[in-house]
């Protein structure tokens, strides 16, 4: 017993520690991802050869397998499109953006294969962690109090830089919180997970996120269904009604308070009135420029609908279709940098049979969870977490935070694992040293793209210091 317990510690130290990720912070790169997703890489390998050298690998369930199989078919639709669209430069970083993928997935697999008990809470509790230190942070900034880290943002994200990326993060976070608030039964732990429901919520009803309002509505009317269903089809006596309420009140508390003008907020929206308005308000800018990128994105799969655009090249190909909103006047206020329609991206970036395959990497865990939530309600974070992910894509891009990825991995490799008790047909593998070999090729990758970002930065600083000719030789490298 007490070798199992040491065990399992190991294997929960391992996966906090690629948990709290997203609480480092540096100014040494533009996109502060890129450092996520380098220092990920290496925790990946550590964690990788300690599995081997400690536990070994075990063998893996086909579902894993056919879901593998749909991101392999991403990554060879990205190669084939690229190479047929002349987009060789840009095949590398997508290529390797899925290999990252692979790799976390793989890691993960054999992570939570390894544990002897049940481990379902446990990992929720560690995954809801930082997101609170994130919320915690991120409130002290709308106050004008930079703790650790020094944001010049006028949209203040905490250790994301940016409203936005930090709120897609946490409402994929905020699932876990909420079963946990819904399991626990002492009275510390339920005032401690509403308390932490309470700020989370509160930071980003604060910095004025619509993705917040509109996925946390959700969350409550998916809460009403599920508990409905244990309540009184499945006679579990656990979870009732009682939180449901106690989790509006904090819905509805956090939305007054957040009415407060914070001194650091984003200018365009320091009133919550103004923002709900904004929901209706077809001319409201962030909604005209959304059916731009919709339109850009469809008509970009009208004139290539097998191999699409090439991936990454839908920033390229923008000012093509919607050439009136991307000049030299708007240039500064347009955010065509992706579609803002994760879906559609894929649809104009790789065609029909890209398209399909990000549907698949999405939607089959999403059913093999909602199956497995109908019977026991420990999976009814994963569920939502996956849900609330697939919702945030059709007006956004979370795909391209690695950290709110590495959480969707976590909710698709638990709907894959086979249950404890349960035995699952599964299939030996062979290739475990390829895998490692592939993780380690992501990290040199993930850290050279650091490297030229951290170079590109001190080439700007040059710049700025009028010392053109260390511009160019930083530059010329």
């Amino acid at each position: 017993m007490e070798k199992s317990n040491k065990k399992n510690i190991i294997l929960y130290v391992l996966f906090a520690l690629m948990i709290f990720v997203p609480i480092i912070y540096s100014k040494i790169t533009i996109d502060i991802f890129e450092l996520h997703k380098t220092v990920l890489s290496f925790l990946i390998i550590i964690a990788f050869l300690l599995l081997l050298l400690k536990f070994g690998f075990r063998n893996l369930s086909r579902n894993f397998l056919i879901w593998i199989s749909f991101v392999l078919t991403i990554i060879i639709i990205i190669i084939i499109s690229g190479l047929y669209n002349h987009k060789q430069e840009l095949i590398l970083k997508q290529t390797f953006f899925w290999l990252n993928i692979l790799s976390i997935s793989f890691l993960l697999y054999f992570l939570f294969s390894e544990f002897n008990s049940d481990f379902y809470i446990n990992i929720s509790r560690i995954i809801v962690i930082p997101s609170i230190i994130i919320s915690i942070i991120g409130i002290l900034q709308l106050f004008g109090i930079n703790l650790f880290v020094d944001i010049l943002s006028s949209r203040p994200g905490s250790f994301m830089n940016i409203r936005n990326f930090v709120c897609d993060y946490l409402l994929i976070i905020l699932p876990f919180l909420l079963i946990l608030f819904l399991n626990s039964n002492r009275i510390s732990e339920v005032i401690i997970y509403a308390l932490s429901l309470f700020i989370i919520i509160l930071y980003m009803f604060a910095v004025r996120s619509r993705a917040a309002i509109l996925i946390s509505s959700v969350y409550f009317i998916l809460l009403v269904i599920f508990i409905f269903y244990f309540e009184y089809f499945r006679k579990n006596k656990n979870v009732n009604f009682l939180k449901i309420f106690i989790y509006l009140i904090i819905l509805l508390s956090s939305f007054l308070i957040s009415k407060i003008e914070f001194p650091y907020s984003d200018p365009e929206r320091k009133s919550l009135d103004k923002m709900l308005s904004s929901f209706s308000e077809y001319k409201y800018p962030p909604n005209i420029s959304r059916f731009f990128y919709f339109d850009a994105s469809i008509k970009m799969f009208k004139d290539n609908p097998f191999l699409g655009i090439g991936a990454g090249a839908w920033a390229g190909y923008f000012g093509k279709y919607q050439w009136d909103e991307f000049n030299d006047v708007t240039v500064y206020s347009n955010s065509a940098i992706y579609s803002h329609n994760d879906y559609l991206e894929y649809l104009g970036e790789t065609g029909i049979v890209g398209f399909i395959a990000y549907c698949l990497i999405l939607f089959f865990p999403l059913v093999k969870l909602y199956k497995k939530a109908k019977k026991e309600i420990k999976y009814l974070s994963f569920f939502m977490s996956i849900f609330g992910f697939i919702i945030i894509s059709t007006f956004a891009f979370p795909k391209e935070n690695i950290n709110a990825m590495f959480i969707v991995i976590t909710c698709t490799i638990i709907s894959f694992i086979p249950d404890l008790n349960k035995s699952e047909k599964v299939i030996k593998i062979f290739f475990k040293y390829i895998i490692i070999l592939i993780s380690i090729a992501v990290l040199i990758f993930n850290y050279l793209h650091l490297s030229s970002e951290r170079e590109y930065i001190s080439a700007m600083n040059q710049k700025a210091n009028l010392q053109y000719k260390e511009m160019i030789h930083i530059l010329e490298k």
